[in-house]
C-alpha cells in the first residue's frame, strides 16, 4: 500500500525517519534542515516538470487583436518616430504591436506612444522611403503570458464555442518561427497556424538588418529583455484555447501542500532520498533502492497520465535554456530516464 503524506512537513518527516538521521525532522540541526528542504524542492521541481500532469494543466481563452489597415502613417527615411493619421485611435495598448508599412517587408516594433499626437515610436530607424500617407497593418504578434504559466502544451482555435482540434497550431522554436514570419504572407488566415514563445535578449553585435527585431532588443533597454511572451503567426481575428502546465511553487512552510495528489507525494521523499544516499552519503546500494521505490511511483504516475489526452512538451525557453539533448533537460524533464 503506498504511503500517504499530506503536508511539507509529514515529507520532512518521513526522509528524516527513513535515511536514520533522526527521530523527526524537528531533531534535526539547521543546516540539516536547510539541506532535506532543498532536496526535496529539487524533487517536486524534477517531477512536477517532467510532464505537464493533470494538476498542473490548466486552459485560458485568448483573443486576438484585429489587425489595423484603416488610416495611414507619415514616415521619414531615418528616423524612428512615425504619424498615423486623424483617422486612426492610437492608444497606450499600441505598444508592443508590429507595424508593416506599405509593400516593406520589414516588420517595426513599437515600443513608444503618444496618444495625445498619435506619434510612436519604431524599435528601429524606418528604412524606407519617406512617405506623408502611406498605408499599414499594424498588428500585436505577441501576447503576455499570464503569471502561473510554466509551459506550453496545445493551442487551439475555436468555432461556436468549441475547440477545433484538427486546426491546433504548430508549437515551433523560435528558431524555427522566426523565418517562418518572414518567408510567408501575413494575409489569408482565418486564424493564427503557429505560436512560439520567448523573451528579447540584447543584441551587441554587427548590423544583421530587421531580421532578428522580434528576438533581440537592439535598444539595449534592460526592462524588455527576458520577458517571455506568446508569439502567433499570422496575425488574424481569432479566439483561442491556450492548454499549458501551471508554475509550482516551492515548498517553504511546514503546512504546505504539494499539488501532487495526496496519494503521491511520497514520490517526493523517495526522490530526495535517492539524492541523499547517492550524494551525500555515498551509499549507492541505498541510493539504488529508493530508485527503485521512486520508479514504482512515478510508473503509476504515468499509467494514469497516459490515460488522459495531454501531451508533454518542453517550452521553446526551457529548449534555449537547457540545450535539447543535454543531460540537464533530461534530468529535469524525464528524470525516471536517468539511472
Amino acid at each position: 500500500m503506498t504511503e500517504q503524506v499530506k503536508s511539507f512537513e509529514d515529507l520532512l518527516n518521513h526522509f528524516t525517519r527513513s535515511a536514520n538521521i533522526g527521530t523527526n525532522f524537528a531533531s534535526l540541526d539547521s543546516d540539516s534542515q536547510a539541506k532535506v528542504k532543498q532536496l526535496i524542492n529539487t524533487e517536486y521541481d524534477n517531477i512536477s516538470y517532467s510532464r505537464i500532469w493533470p494538476w498542473r494543466s490548466m486552459q485560458r481563452w485568448l483573443k486576438t487583436t484585429p489587425v489595423l489597415e484603416t488610416g495611414t502613417v507619415s514616415v521619414t527615411n531615418g528616423d524612428r518616430n512615425i504619424t498615423y493619421s486623424v483617422a486612426v485611435t492610437v492608444t497606450a495598448d499600441f505598444k508592443g504591436r508590429f507595424i508593416r508599412i506599405g509593400s516593406d517587408l520589414e516588420y517595426y516594433e513599437i515600443v513608444g506612444v503618444d496618444t495625445g499626437t498619435r506619434v510612436c515610436a519604431l524599435s528601429a530607424a524606418y528604412g524606407g522611403t519617406t512617405d506623408a500617407a502611406a498605408s499599414h497593418r499594424t498588428y500585436r504578434l505577441k501576447y503576455g503570458l499570464w503569471p502561473d504559466f510554466a509551459d506550453i502544451a496545445h493551442i487551439v482555435p475555436v468555432s461556436d464555442g468549441n475547440p477545433v482540434w484538427d486546426r491546433e497550431l504548430d508549437i515551433m522554436s523560435p528558431q524555427d518561427f522566426i523565418p517562418q514570419i518572414l518567408s510567408q504572407p501575413d494575409i489569408g488566415f482565418s486564424a493564427p497556424v503557429a505560436a512560439s514563445i520567448f523573451g528579447k535578449e540584447a543584441y551587441f553585435g554587427p548590423d544583421m538588418g530587421l531580421q532578428f527585431v522580434m528576438r533581440y532588443d537592439f535598444m539595449n533597454d534592460p526592462s524588455i529583455q527576458d520577458e517571455e511572451a506568446l508569439w502567433l503567426w499570422p496575425p488574424a481575428t481569432s479566439t483561442l484555447v491556450v492548454y499549458y502546465g501551471k508554475k509550482v511553487e516551492p515548498l517553504i512552510e511546514l503546512t504546505d501542500q504539494p499539488l501532487i495528489p495526496k496519494d503521491k507525494r511520497v514520490i517526493l521523499s523517495y526522490g530526495a532520498l535517492e539524492m541523499w544516499y547517492a550524494t551525500q552519503v555515498n551509499n549507492l546500494q541505498m541510493a539504488s533502492f529508493f530508485q527503485g521505490k521512486k520508479q514504482t511511483e512515478l510508473a503509476k504516475m504515468i499509467g494514469d497520465f497516459d490515460k488522459s489526452d495531454s501531451k508533454a512538451r518542453l517550452s521553446p525557453h526551457t529548449r534555449r535554456k537547457y540545450g535539447i539533448g543535454s543531460s540537464s533537460v533530461v534530468r529535469r524533464y524525464y528524470p525516471w530516464l536517468i539511472r
